[in-house]
């Protein structure tokens, strides 16, 4: 492991000495810099875990993520993180790596993921010292008096997140002239739902949400 210092014009590495569990966190030490500026951490040695897939789904209740991996040649564990701003991550839970050939799957549930949106990524040790880490995946939670909807423009089916439904709460789908396209009752305390919009003449709709007594609107365009 190297400990990194950017000069201004490139970075300038220093072997540094890593302390630490998985799940306490690792330190890196270094020495023989001078001055002050950015630093950052670099892992050249030989890494052989292959992440295939990491996917992540929110269900209305809680968060569902799962990965794929292959090649866990000497890897030890798999931290979960979630950050709230894409900067600044906390760890959620750790799983032990089976460390066996063959492909491998794994998954864990978030059942506190809050309302806006949530980054997740995953950190993988190796027996070494070594870390590695995911690419993010990116979940979406309906706030208070917030719509949000996935595949706009849409063919078939549209992704609908909203604050937790009441008894009587509808969602509708208007043409832009006022009338009603279709309407579906989203069970109660659920916070997403499937629109079937395929039948739909391609135009620009509204989707309106109706939840004790208030109305939340947004617009989207069917293919």
């Amino acid at each position: 492991s190297n400990v990194i210092r950017f000069n201004g014009s490139s970075w300038i590495p220093r072997t540094a000495t890593v302390t630490g569990t998985p799940a306490l966190g690792y330190t890196a030490s270094a020495s023989g810099f001078t001055q002050f500026s950015p630093f950052t951490v670099m892992n050249d040695a030989a890494f052989p875990l292959s992440l295939l897939s990491f996917r992540g789904s929110y269900n209305g209740k809680q968060v569902d993520l799962n990965w794929l991996t292959a090649n866990e040649f000497n890897t030890q564990a798999f931290v979960v993180e979630r950050s709230n701003d894409g900067r600044t991550y906390a760890t959620l839970g750790q799983l032990n790596a089976r460390n066996v050939s063959g492909n491998h799957a794994y998954s864990f549930v978030d059942v506190n993921a809050a309302a806006g949106t949530n980054y997740y990524r995953l950190q993988m040790f190796d027996k070494d010292g070594s870390i590695k880490y995911s690419g993010v995946v990116v979940i979406k939670i309906a706030r208070k008096g917030e719509l949000i909807i996935h595949a706009n423009p849409v063919r078939d089916n549209l992704i609908v997140l909203y604050p937790a439904a009441t008894k009587g709460a509808t969602i509708k789908v208007v043409s832009i002239d006022g009338k009603n396209s279709l309407m579906i009752t989203p069970a109660i305390n659920s916070r997403q739902a499937t629109v079937n919009v395929a039948t739909l003449s391609p135009g620009i709709y509204l989707l309106v949400y109706n939840n004790n007594n208030e109305n939340i609107t947004l617009k989207f365009v069917k293919q």
